[in-house]
């Protein structure tokens, strides 16, 4: 009798889905608008930063296989009206018990549902990650990335290197969260155990953030990437040990926002005052701009000297911000600056680049930019070889360190 009830009542839920699915891609085909929080006519989720499944074309083989099933299930959960909005209500849900459950132990800050990895923090409006636990590193696995990034050092003494390490909140050492994770992970053990293995010849990045006041202050509230002035400040570092002198900038602000970042989208949380967007004026001359082989407007870049982008195309809560203003992750990059002081330089990084590589271009003739993560046509060495380059600089998190799309191009396997 139960599993009766149980099968009837599994068979009314998928009948339910299909009906709402169906009953809205008709009239959309038909022509019929709909509001954007219904989420109808959308092929990709801001809250996931996904795109939605296609409809899967029928056949005997996909079918046979059971492709065609799974396709099709992916495809009705994704094209459910009101979808993400029906997961951010039920996480604010969640949120508020967790609050209420949270008035008697006054903790900084609480997770932003239950089994979330994110914390919200809500005098500060900070959405912290769960920080960094050395499960998964190791003293002798960060020894060997060490030593197979010493080796491309090594294999051209002509050449100045640098390796900056960012900070990310989930390595600082003096955080509300910072004693969730035992066996932490932080700066100082990355910083002991990977920067100072490089050789003497690679200078590497000094540490500006340690606790809630620093981080507020350097970085996003709800995302994980830095603030523009806290990575003008790590180009100013870069350029002086390479012998140049910064281009002089000035910060204004681009976008009032509010935005919700990376840690807010997968926290399932946009409350608090959110984020805005400051971006530098000064004099980059005139550059060109090459991504992934192809010509661009230098504006792909970001805010480049001034020009400004007067908005983003924000339909969307999670939307906007840091990828969006300063352009997504690409494999290669090329700017080109004629006016500039002869020289060519190369970095090799994550996407904590792409909002000050622009100004590396008033420094360099030519400015070579590889993200390991998106870049497979050849190593990083390879690239070097066949390239005039003069400096490096590998500038990239703990993260990208230990991806495996980014092992084969910096020769870590």
């Amino acid at each position: 009798m139960y599993e009766r009830i149980r099968n009837i009542a599994l068979v009314a839920v998928a009948a339910c889905v299909l009906f709402c699915v169906i009953g809205t891609k008709v009239p959309e085909k038909l022509g019929v608008d709909f509001p954007e929080w219904t989420g109808v006519g959308l092929d990709k989720s801001s809250l996931e930063g996904r795109k939605y499944q296609s409809p899967p074309k029928p056949g005997i083989r996909s079918a046979l296989s059971g492709k065609f099933q799974t396709r099709l299930e992916k495809y009705l959960a994704d094209h459910v009206p009101m979808r993400d909005e029906v997961l951010l209500k039920n996480a604010a849900l969640q949120r508020s018990c967790i609050a209420a459950a949270n008035t008697p132990f006054r903790f900084n800050a609480y997770p932003t549902f239950y089994g979330s990895d994110k914390y919200y923090q809500p005098d500060t409006g900070i959405i912290h990650p769960r920080p960094f636990s050395k499960k998964g590193w190791s003293k002798k696995k960060l020894a060997k990335i060490a030593k197979r990034v010493s080796n491309i050092i090594e294999s051209n003494d002509s050449i100045q290197w640098f390796f900056y390490l960012p900070d990310r909140l989930e390595t600082a050492s003096d955080t509300s969260v910072a004693r969730l994770t035992s066996n932490k992970a932080d700066y100082g053990w990355f910083s002991d155990n990977f920067l100072k293995k490089l050789p003497d010849n690679c200078g590497v990045s000094k540490r500006l953030c340690n606790n809630n006041d620093d981080y507020e202050q350097q970085y996003y509230l709800t995302d994980h990437h830095w603030k523009t002035a806290r990575a003008y400040s790590a180009y100013c570092e870069i350029v002086d040990y390479f012998g140049r002198s910064p281009i002089q900038a000035r910060l204004y602000q681009c976008f009032p926002g509010p935005f919700w970042g990376s840690n807010a989208r997968e926290g399932l949380c946009s409350i608090g005052i959110g984020d805005t967007i400051d971006d530098l004026v000064y004099e980059q001359g005139a550059i060109t701009v090459k991504v992934n082989g192809k010509t661009v407007d230098p504006t792909w870049l970001g805010g480049s000297g001034g020009q400004q982008k007067n908005s983003l195309q924000k339909d969307h809560t999670f939307e906007g911000g840091y990828n969006e203003y300063f352009h997504g992750n690409k494999g290669l990059v090329v700017i080109r600056n004629k006016n500039a002081q002869p020289g060519n330089i190369l970095i090799v990084g994550d996407s904590f680049k792409n909002c000050i590589e622009r100004l590396f271009a008033t420094n360099y003739r030519t400015v070579h930019v590889i993200d390991p993560r998106y870049y497979s046509k050849e190593t990083v060495r390879e690239y070097i070889g066949s390239h005039d380059i003069n400096d490096v600089v590998f500038l990239m998190s703990p993260f990208t360190l230990n991806r495996e799309k980014a092992r084969a191009s910096l020769e870590l396997e």
